[in-house]
């Protein structure tokens, strides 16, 4: 056996990339929010700013690239090789320099020859532990730069997330109107980047009051306890005295509001548990989430410290977030005339047509309908909600005459909810059909099938079987995880919320037990599925898990082959994508196992370890948070005798 070494070693970019001005220099003052120069040392780290340049009310207009390795944005507001109207962000950006400053007086001056004409991105942070960290953009023109950066003092004050439940009825149109009462003895619970968060800045249960006496006029704090600045009572080990516990979650008062207090400041998403049973009757009740900001039920929630409790984002004060629900009932009673039609999911084409067409109907997701009535022009209250069945068909039952808003949308906030306009009259049939009642959709669509290829063609062949508990990863770019999970018995993993954000993600297959043979796809066209999108049998698709002739896509047709699926040989473990919403996205991966004499190789992800859960770093593993190091150069040694010393191979040690 012959045992391998890898190392990798991170090349500042400023080595290789830039050619810099000799001795250009950076001028750095770190201060605090007055303005005043703070005393002690501070670490910086210089990083290249390669976001696209946006200067208000200044047209920027494509110019052309830049010589050399790496495209230069301009300074200016013309010329930019990066704008945000036909660019992409980078995923990373390359580090310049670091370092430490020694004058102790909060500031410093960066020279080196990595520091050219250009934009950068400053962050700072004080050495004393007593304020965090603090950042700033700049501009080098002729070498040198001036940057100030200011640092907040530490503790910081608490966040506060501000919500309001409540009944969307008048109309039912996913927002609250005035006149919606609130929603008493809903849950209130926290999720951030690792899920679940119950616990408040101070490691307490979410919902835990404090004693607050040194800030109101009353007893000062208790024995042993010294007030701070949020006018908490706090002991000598920097915890505030506690007034109750709380159980992790707040839920809503009689006005269908709570307040998630005492937190830190960060993203957080929103989840309302509604009550299972009614409180006064204690019959089971079945409520259904209307409001979504991008189509889950989970609604984000970005809060700084010490920030109020409202939000201005469309003009008024508000909360931060708000929650609308429904239950099922029919106020429907006296007409004549039964309303049907089928919820089908909205179909768009590809960019530059608008085209939009029906597609599936809802699978996995049950639609729901509401009906909202129409007084004098101005629609007033819903008089009926109700589920689709399993096929996206719904009948309403005995409508009276009169004008009506239909309202779709489904359980798993998939769809975006849609509005239409019927109007029943005394010459209506008693039987009004409005045919096919397309919605739009937040997100598209992806069908991933791991198979064993038995003849190794990258191509699933009729009778090659799925191979179950294999995983599938969605990166972003930067090599960070969206969503993961292992096929099933047939080998499939249907991912039915992949959102649209127009640049390229990366889909991932396990690679850890066999063999790569290839990957047929399968991609979405857009616009209508044509009625004979069905391949011939024997192709592969007409399998009985998931069929290709399913009504689900509009097949590109590959420019070579002439066929409606590519396929790519080889160890094919990544596959860039980008998803348009409405569109669905096949992938074939084939499998083999390892001949005698095969492995697979050396293949991994060197990423940022923002995070160590393990006591050992030795047996640490990437978070799904972390993202990967682009330009790290990896080095592999060979340790042929097994005496953990790298051989020597011509005279240069270890190198294979």
């Amino acid at each position: 056996m012959t045992r391998y070494w890898a190392t990798a070693v991170l090349l500042f970019s400023g080595v290789f990339l830039f050619q810099g001005v000799s001795n250009a220099g950076i001028n750095v003052t770190v201060v605090d929010p007055d303005g005043v120069p703070i005393s002690g040392d501070f670490r910086w780290l210089l990083e290249e700013d390669n976001t696209a340049p946006s200067i208000p009310d200044q047209h920027v207009v494509p110019g052309p690239v830049v010589s050399g390795s790496d495209p230069e944005p301009s300074l200016g507001p013309t010329g930019s090789v990066n704008n945000l109207s036909l660019s992409i962000h980078r995923s990373h950006s390359p580090v310049v320099m670091s370092g430490e400053s020694t004058a102790g007086d909060g500031t410093a001056t960066i020279t080196g020859p990595s520091i050219s004409d250009r934009r950068y991105m400053l962050s700072a942070l004080p050495g004393s532990g007593d304020y965090t960290v603090g950042g700033n953009n700049l501009t080098v023109v002729s070498g040198n730069a001036d940057v100030t950066i200011i640092v907040t003092p530490i503790p910081l004050r608490t966040a506060q997330i501000t919500v309001k439940v409540f009944e969307d009825l008048k109309p039912l149109n996913n927002w609250p109107n005035a006149t919606e009462p609130g929603l008493e003895g809903f849950k209130v619970r926290l999720k951030d980047t690792a899920d679940s968060q119950m616990q408040d800045w101070f490691g307490n249960p979410i919902g835990t009051e404090y004693v607050r006496a040194c800030f109101y006029s009353g007893p000062p704090c208790g024995s042993g306890y010294m007030p701070n600045s949020d006018g908490f009572c706090m002991d000598t080990e920097g915890s505030p005295e506690v007034l109750e516990y709380g159980p992790g979650y707040e839920v809503t008062d009689e006005n269908g509001e709570a307040s998630v207090k005492y937190i830190s400041p960060g993203k957080y998403g929103i989840v309302i548990i509604p009550p299972s049973t009614d409180p006064l009757t204690g019959d089971p009740v079945d409520w259904i989430q209307t409001t979504t900001i991008e189509g889950t039920p989970l609604i984000d929630a970005w809060v700084g410290a010490d920030e109020p409790g409202f939000w201005v984002e469309f003009g008024p004060l508000m909360w931060h977030t708000f929650f609308g629900f429904v239950q099922n009932f029919n106020g429907i009673s006296g007409g004549a005339v039964d309303v049907t039609g089928t919820v089908h999911k909205g179909r768009v084409s590809r960019p530059p047509a608008i085209e939009f067409s029906p597609g599936a109907t809802p699978s996995t997701s049950t639609c729901q309908i509401g009906l909202n009535a129409q007084v004098g022009g101005a629609t007033t209250e819903a008089v009926y909600v109700a589920t689709c069945d399993e096929d996206g068909e719904f009948t309403i039952e005995n409508v009276p005459e009169g004008s009506y808003q239909l309202v779709v949308w489904d359980r798993f906030l998939d769809h975006i909810i849609g509005f239409s306009t019927f109007i029943v009259e005394d010459t209506t049939p008693s039987v009004l059909d409005l045919g096919s009642v397309t919605t739009p959709m937040w997100f598209a669509e992806h069908e991933h099938h791991i198979f064993y290829d038995s003849d190794g063609d990258g191509f699933r062949d009729p009778g090659e079987l799925g191979m179950p508990e294999l995983g599938i990863n969605l990166r972003w770019r930067d090599g960070t995880i969206i969503q993961a999970f292992p096929t099933d018995l047939g080998g499939a993993v249907p991912f039915e919320e992949v959102f649209p954000r127009f640049h390229w993600e990366v889909a991932e297959v396990d690679f850890s037990r066999y063999k790569a043979t290839g990957l047929t796809t399968v991609v979405d066209d857009g616009g209508p599925v044509p009625a004979d999108s069905a391949l011939p049998e024997g192709t592969g698709y007409q399998t009985p898990e998931l069929p290709f002739a399913d009504g689900l896509r509009n097949p590109v047709i590959d420019p070579v082959t002439g066929n409606p699926y590519n396929t790519q040989l080889g160890a094919v473990l990544t596959q860039g994508y980008q998803s348009f919403a409405t569109q669905n996205t096949r992938f074939e991966w084939g499998k083999q196992l390892y001949q005698t004499g095969e492995n697979g190789g050396i293949s991994g992800v060197v990423f940022y370890a923002t995070t160590r859960a393990e006591d050992d770093p030795r047996y640490a593993a990437g978070e799904e948070w972390e993202p990967g190091v682009p330009r790290v150069q990896v080095n592999l040694y060979e340790d042929s005798d097994e005496d953990d010393i790298p051989d020597n191979k011509n005279g240069v040690a270890g190198t294979v």
